[in-house]
């Protein structure tokens, strides 16, 4: 029902490229602002959907809102487009046209398989097959893909050595508390380090002071997110900041 009163919304969060200081992309978050109850935590129903089959238009839903988004960007003359990050749940992942499908809207949108990167959460990469299929369909065609989370729960060094990810997004608690705990920054440079040595680009979450950017900055991380940069917004906002 609140997917066909359109009561779910997308509000995207600003990605920042740390060397060149700009926002390079956004990631797509969804919201659920309920007639009734208000807002409801993206935890509480987005768990729900994914015990049922409601998770896969939800995810098409976001898909089709973040390839709207970019048209608007574009439309608004906002130049260089930013690429906006889509997460893919278990269960879309088990869908075999979902590239196939993503690439016919891209296209249709007349834009660049490069304007999309999709995320998945390391609770997902256990299961390889369906990943790894997923990686090498991307690749073909020019997606990038993320490994979200990282650090935290299911973390598996095999995930890195097994699947070959473009970004790798480094957990929050890495970053939180480097101003109070020596090990804290210690882990975090070595994780940069290992993401890099891999090929992949690091992000790193969560990232709330100056002091915290500037490390990230040393470390030569690449991309930065969290409430210093800018707090998750709807379109119309983002339109009207440029």
């Amino acid at each position: 029902e609140a997917l066909g009163r359109r009561e779910l919304e997308m509000h995207l969060q600003p990605l920042y490229e740390i060397a060149p200081q700009r926002i390079a992309g956004y990631e797509a978050l969804i919201r659920w602002n309920h007639p009734e109850r208000g807002a409801i935590s993206p935890a509480e129903f987005i768990a729900l959907a994914e015990e049922t089959s409601l998770i896969v238009p939800v995810g098409e839903y976001m898909l089709h809102e973040a390839i709207a988004a970019l048209v608007a960007m574009r439309n608004a003359g906002i130049e260089p487009l930013p690429f906006v990050s889509i997460n893919v749940s278990p269960r879309q992942l088990r869908e075999a046209r979902l590239i196939e499908q993503l690439l016919v809207w891209l296209k249709d949108a007349g834009l660049s398989t490069t304007a999309v990167k999709l995320e998945i959460t390391e609770s997902q990469v256990l299961d390889y097959r369906h990943v790894s299929e997923l990686l090498s369909q991307c690749r073909i065609h020019g997606i990038r893909v993320a490994l979200d989370d990282f650090g935290t729960g299911f973390s598996n060094l095999s995930h890195l050595r097994e699947l070959a990810f473009d970004t790798v997004k480094i957990d929050q608690a890495f970053v939180r508390d480097i101003k109070t705990e020596p090990r804290a920054v210690a882990m975090l440079e070595a994780i940069v380090a290992l993401v890099h040595a891999i090929g992949a680009d690091a992000l790193v979450e969560g990232v709330e002071t100056q002091e915290q950017l500037e490390l990230l900055q040393r470390l030569g991380c690449r991309y930065a997110q969290g409430y210093l940069i800018g707090k998750p917004l709807p379109l119309k906002q983002v339109l009207e900041r440029g």
